[in-house]
């Protein structure tokens, strides 16, 4: 079992990993997995990904626990407005004062979609635990086979149903589509946006 040849590896560490059994490289591995090292972590989580890739990025997956992962979107080329670095540094120096003073942040929820008469319904439902959330926006694109976006990213504002819930209606083209949601809020003063991971859906 030879090292993955995909990744940044360091040179020294290739040949590290060259002098193991097949054994020991794959308990390497596992050991090094982001999804086994994050699901030992305690409190809060950032994890920060194209929306390019998959909606299980890295292999990424988390049961639903106390202490939730927190997202943020970086669309890539011809992504939307998220691929600017305002808004990337908006989500991380919210996090950052979450981690040193405490301040509070949204409780997000699963981005549910469901089939509903000719459209596809997306809803979430929050908690703002004493953020005052502001915006929360659904983007979402035309996606392939391998569950990556294959059109333009379009962006649509959630209508507020009341506690906590929002929602909105996007065109069932028939084809499989991405999605994921962006939440602008306001927290001890600082304005911070936190997204859901990517969903994928095909009516």
């Amino acid at each position: 079992m030879s090292p993955p040849r995909g990744g940044p590896f360091i040179q020294s560490v290739r040949e590290a990993l060259s002098a193991l059994s097949e054994e020991q490289v794959r308990t390497f591995l596992e050991c090094y997995d982001p999804k086994t090292v994050a699901s030992s972590l305690e409190g809060n989580l950032m994890v920060i990904f194209g929306a390019s890739e998959s909606p299980g990025p890295l292999g990424m997956s988390f049961e639903p626990r106390e202490h939730a992962p927190l997202f943020a979107i970086i669309p890539d080329e011809g992504g939307a407005e998220l691929e600017s670095l305002p808004q990337a540094s908006y989500a991380w120096r919210t996090f950052l004062k979450h981690v040193v003073t405490g301040s509070p942040l949204p409780s997000i929820g699963e981005l549910a979609m469901e089939p509903a008469n000719g459209t596809i319904r997306a809803s979430l439902k929050l908690e703002a635990r004493g953020a005052v959330v502001r915006n929360v926006d659904l983007w979402y694109a035309t996606a392939d086979e391998a569950g990556r976006p294959s059109g333009e990213w379009i962006k649509l504002r959630m209508q507020d149903k009341g506690a906590g819930t929002f929602y909105c209606e996007i065109p069932d083209t028939g084809e499989p589509v991405m999605a994921f949601a962006t939440i602008w809020f306001t927290s001890d003063g600082s304005d911070g946006m936190l997204t859901t991971p990517p969903r994928g859906f095909t009516p």
